[in-house]
């Protein structure tokens, strides 16, 4: 396999993509570093996670056990850990492509990557809002407990394009493959 530079891109593909490629990075970084930030707020007080989650469970009656609200707090933690690794695979995504390595061998297991990532936000969003809401209606009087399982817009895209990344990893993949295949006939 060969490992390619930016020789073998035009000198102003590779301008423009290194432009767009270190304008993500920095997004990619200020993303996790605004979402650790978020998170670390929000957990370490409970009045604003409350206030926060409370969003999601309207029918809240009373103030739930700060147990119950760390608990829903935490299982709300994990799709936003899942988006976090996802923008460290778009960071290195377009560390390579800003390097103007776009047929690199790792860029298709970082798609596959991206691709689980984003299917796994999709669905463990749909379970972790329903958690949530049990969590803070569990201390509700009996007949006011709510249970509620949602599916957005955001659930069904994180699904598509994860599926789109992961068959594109697949292409990505099966065409590097005819390259090499090519190159070894040469």
């Amino acid at each position: 396999m060969s490992v390619e530079g930016p020789s073998l891109i035009r000198e102003e593909s590779h301008k423009a993509v290194a432009r767009i490629a270190k304008l993500a990075e920095w997004l990619s970084v200020a993303g996790i570093v605004l979402l650790a930030g978020s998170a670390a707020y929000l957990l370490l007080d409970t009045d604003r996670l409350l206030q926060h989650l409370s969003c999601e469970a309207p029918a809240i009656v009373g103030r739930p056990p700060e147990t119950m609200v760390r608990l829903a707090g935490l299982v709300a933690l994990v799709p936003a850990i899942l988006f976090g690794l996802a923008l460290w695979q778009v960071r290195q995504l377009f560390g390579l492509y800003r390097q103007g390595r776009i047929f690199d061998a790792r860029i298709p297991d970082m798609l596959m990557r991206l691709g689980y990532l984003a299917v796994a936000a999709g669905v463990v969003g749909i379970v972790a809002r329903t958690l949530v809401i049990l969590f803070l209606t569990l201390a509700n009087p009996p007949g006011q407990r709510t249970v509620a399982v949602g599916i957005g817009t955001t659930d069904i895209m994180c699904l598509i394009v994860g599926l789109l990344l992961y068959a594109f990893a697949f292409v990505v993949r099966e065409s590097r493959r005819i390259a090499d295949e090519n190159e070894s006939f040469v």
